[in-house]
């Protein structure tokens, strides 16, 4: 889906970064491909696939650009949110469908769905905190992974993600060296190890 430009400061993707590899911490989701349907389950996320939906629904679903992919809706039952994420599993890939889910993790975890509208920076912030849960960086550097393929083979994600993934992680290596690492994702790695040792 093609989205209007808008700017969005290093700080803040830095953030969805942090974000994401909170909400894996918090979570214990240390492995990969990341079991994102189950992670949305533990978050408290109902999904709802577009197959399950009357054809006339999904037809209308399918004609607003904006719900084309999924969305989530935020409810009260018996004084507790609930998220309903509808997603798109007729149109979509399994990559695309577990990129909507993780998108739709960040409206969760961070509050947009309380909003009465998103808009197009929400969006956007959306989209790489749902990178940064499916692939980390951190992972990426510490396993050397150097060509798309691997980013899609070891992250089930789409070739089209995968080369923009690798395109970033390329320039960001070039900037700060092959093997850098930031704090947090020492941090991050060190659970990896640790779960992997339990």
């Amino acid at each position: 889906m093609a989205r209007m430009m808008v700017e969005v400061s290093k700080e803040q993707y830095d953030k969805m970064t942090c974000l994401a590899l909170d909400v894996l911490s918090d979570y214990g989701f240390f492995h990969f491909p990341l079991a994102v349907f189950a992670l949305a389950k533990n978050i408290g996320m109902k999904l709802i696939p577009y197959s399950t939906l009357p054809f006339e629904q999904y037809m209308s679903l399918c004609q607003k650009q904006s719900l084309d992919s999924g969305f989530t809706v935020s409810r009260l039952e018996n004084g507790y949110n609930v998220y309903d994420t509808y997603y798109n599993d007729i149109d979509m890939q399994e990559p695309r469908q577990r990129f909507t889910i993780a998108h739709e993790i960040k409206h969760v975890v961070s509050g947009d769905c309380h909003k009465k509208f998103l808009t197009v920076k929400d969006e956007a912030l959306a989209d790489f905190f749902a990178k940064s849960l499916l692939a980390p960086q951190a992972i990426i550097i510490q396993e050397g992974l150097s060509s798309p393929d691997e980013y899609v083979k070891r992250f089930l994600i789409s070739k089209q993600s995968a080369e923009f993934y690798y395109l970033a992680t390329e320039k960001r290596k070039y900037k700060f060296g092959e093997t850098f690492l930031f704090d947090y994702e020492r941090e991050f790695l060190e659970k990896v190890k640790n779960a992997d040792n339990t």
